[in-house]
């Protein structure tokens, strides 16, 4: 999957997420393009909590219609799913609480 939005460039090789941009974002490489590659499943783990996030501040029907308006290689399998997906997000948020993410979390080892 890749992505080309403006100035940035995310791609996986099914290991690592790699980023890169053009446009500096630190004073340590005013003049340079910069890059990262992290490992996949921690971005996995990132995209997650993410998402989670996204639905529980009601974006995430909006983050994926722009995200199917961008036409990147990587939108064809969320435009394959995305009907499953906003059918979950339009189901969620009508039941969606006003609890704060930031609380403890719930210990699952408890009865």
């Amino acid at each position: 999957m890749s992505y080309f939005r403006g100035d940035t460039y995310l791609w996986s090789d099914g290991e690592a997420l790699h980023l890169w941009t053009r446009r500096s974002y630190s004073p340590a490489n005013e003049s340079y393009s910069s890059g990262v590659s992290i490992p996949e499943a921690v971005m996995d783990q990132f995209a997650t909590m993410r998402f989670a996030e996204l639905l529980q501040n009601g974006q995430a029907h909006a983050a994926i219609k722009a995200s199917l308006e961008s036409e990147n290689s990587g939108s064809a399998c969320l435009r394959m799913h995305s009907p499953a997906l906003l059918d979950f997000i339009d189901a969620f948020e009508t039941r969606r609480s006003s609890d704060d993410c930031r609380s403890p979390p719930i210990n699952r080892n408890d009865p």
